[in-house]
């Protein structure tokens, strides 16, 4: 039986072996094409370079899913899907200072893997969790 690390390191591979997409020719030549058009565009780089406004943000937080666990810093998307304006506009200067300056704060980049037992699967064998 695989405890600790070596069990981690195991769910991790499982997982690596059964999430690794082979991506259709025909979708790698939709986007070969999208990138061609958008770098055709005018004013690309002026387009990169913008700050997110504040409709961009609301229409991000609406689409988040609140079945979602939070991360190590404990919010929740429903938790942001109910802030108020102010904290809309802090958390946008946030988003905003964090694109700008190339900086994302380590809390960002933390994420909780937990497995998940499938029913009637051996709980001895790795691929019979989810994540």
């Amino acid at each position: 039986m695989l405890t600790g690390k070596k069990a981690a390191n195991a769910v991790i591979d499982s997982y690596e072996e059964v999430s690794n997409i082979t991506v259709p020719e025909e979708k790698k030549q939709q986007v070969h094409e999208e990138r061609r058009e958008f770098s055709q565009r005018q004013h690309q780089e002026d387009y990169m370079n913008k700050p997110f406004n504040m409709r961009e943000f609301e229409e991000a937080v609406k689409t988040l899913s609140q079945k979602k666990s939070p991360g190590p810093d404990k919010v929740t998307n429903e938790m942001l899907q109910h802030l108020g304006p102010r904290a809309k506009t802090k958390l946008l200067d946030l988003f905003n200072n964090s694109w700008n300056s190339g900086h994302v704060p380590q809390i960002w980049r933390e994420a909780r893997h937990v497995p998940v037992h499938k029913k009637g699967k051996d709980r001895a064998k790795v691929d019979s969790y989810n994540p």
